[in-house]
């Protein structure tokens, strides 16, 4: 019998802004993943800037944790393509780590101050 351990519910959210192409991640949807443990991670993103472009979209990401050594799948899964203004369409969300801590990361563009709202869910086991 599978022991699938359903870690967030409802999805853990953050506000986070970037200023140029800065990135940054989102440490109260952060999550350390256990030794030995495997899932999916899934982010549900909305940015707008100062003039009121907006952007939204999902991405999600495989994970794995084998006796402490932390690894993505090779490519990020796009659910929903990036949708809305032109002006914000090279702005990115991603995932990134550091160690076994999955940090769910923005990154703006340049000469823009760009507000996200953030909303992550695991699926770990």
């Amino acid at each position: 019998m599978s022991t699938l351990r359903y870690i967030q519910n409802p999805w853990l959210s953050d506000d986070v802004a970037t200023t140029n192409a800065t990135p940054a991640v989102s440490a109260a949807t952060s999550y350390v993943v256990p030794s030995g443990a495997s899932g999916r991670v899934e982010m549900t993103y909305v940015a707008k800037d100062g003039s009121q472009n907006t952007i939204c979209g999902k991405v999600s990401r495989t994970f794995k944790n084998v006796g402490g050594v932390f690894s993505f799948s090779a490519v990020i899964n796009i659910l929903e393509a990036l949708n809305g203004d032109v002006a914000l369409a090279t702005a990115l969300a991603n995932f990134t780590n550091s160690g076994t801590t999955i940090q769910p990361q923005v990154t703006g563009i340049a000469v823009t101050n760009i507000e996200w709202l953030l909303d992550v869910r695991y699926w770990v086991h």
